[in-house]
């Protein structure tokens, strides 16, 4: 019975390797990706606003962004124009030129305009 007994000891070894061993891993379902949701919607229609001399500048001041621009002040006060030349120096954001400079050039105008007044000059 020799033979009986190695045979039932490679048995015995074949069973205990296959406990030890794991079974194959069960291949995982792909996993779905969602794909970003994009909200449907119409086009928008850019609507353009009629160009008017109010809706831009020539140069590179900005009065034109505003509700109100000096010529509106001009006229509803119905300024001459050395006193028109003060209140645009005064709205006035220019790029590159100080605020000093800006309001110099107002004092300069003031002094002219103090000038005249003395003279009796009239606009």
């Amino acid at each position: 019975m020799a033979g009986s007994g190695e045979s039932a000891k490679r048995a015995w070894l074949t069973r205990r390797a296959a406990l030890k061993t794991k079974p194959a891993a069960k291949e995982k379902p792909p996993v779905k990706t969602e794909k970003p949701r994009v909200k449907k919607t119409k086009p928008r229609v850019k609507v353009e606003k009629p160009v008017t001399v109010r809706s831009y500048n020539v140069g590179s001041s900005d009065y034109a962004k505003h509700n109100i621009q000096p010529w509106d002040i001009w006229d509803d006060y119905k300024l001459d124009p050395w006193d028109a030349d003060i209140v645009k120096r005064i709205l006035r954001t220019k790029k590159g030129e100080s605020a000093t400079l800006d309001y110099e050039k107002i004092k300069h105008i003031c002094d002219k305009q103090i000038e005249r007044i003395k003279k009796g000059i009239k606009n």
